[in-house]
């Protein structure tokens, strides 16, 4: 799955699908000393994520399907903006 979808976009199509695994467990594993409740369910969303997709890519059942490429971006997304959280003294200072 991962390799066919290499191959369809290309080398750097490939190099892509895998920036955006690799960012997104960045984000997840990143992060505050004291991670609120929001935060922790981003950053296990995103790891869950990434987790599924990369397991189906390799079994080749989850990418090529417009209904799981949309899942895959609304859970990416959605996580992300949750692990990133607010932090007070960062909103304050502009």
């Amino acid at each position: 799955g991962l390799l066919t979808a290499s191959v369809e976009a290309g080398l750097l199509g490939g190099l892509a699908l895998c920036a955006i695994f690799v960012a997104a467990l960045v984000i997840a594993l990143r992060g505050s000393h004291r991670p609120t409740a929001q935060e922790i369910f981003g950053r296990s969303m995103l790891v869950a994520t990434v987790t599924v997709y990369v397991i189906g890519g390799m079994t080749g059942i989850l990418f090529g399907h417009d209904l799981l490429d949309a899942v895959l971006m609304l859970h990416l997304a959605t996580g992300a903006y949750l692990a990133e959280g607010s932090d007070p003294v960062r909103d304050a200072s502009g």
